[in-house]
């Protein structure tokens, strides 16, 4: 199972929203469950080549814009470190 980082959104710079994602296997598709101000769930799947996730929701759908989000797991984690026993890691951001 590969766990994508949950990523936190902020909407309207006052309310935030969380998204945790997983995914069975390597693909750029994963199950999403959103909470927060946003409560939702769904599939997302990533575009890493343009730097969007989109994500397709029970109520609606919405594309993010990760490249900033990208650039700050990357310059901040490199390569997160990955248990080889659980194939799991853990990552916060703020």
């Amino acid at each position: 199972m590969r766990t994508w980082l949950p990523a936190l959104l902020l909407l309207g710079g006052c309310a935030a929203a969380h998204l945790t994602m997983y995914s069975a296997d390597d693909s750029n598709t994963a199950t999403v469950v959103v909470t927060g101000v946003i409560g939702d769930y769904g599939s997302a799947r990533r575009d890493t080549g343009h730097h969007r996730l989109d994500l397709l929701l029970t109520k609606g759908t919405m594309r993010l814009d990760t490249a900033g989000f990208d650039a700050t797991v990357k310059s901040r984690f490199g390569s997160p470190d990955i248990n080889p026993a659980t194939c799991s890691g853990t990552a916060s951001l703020s």
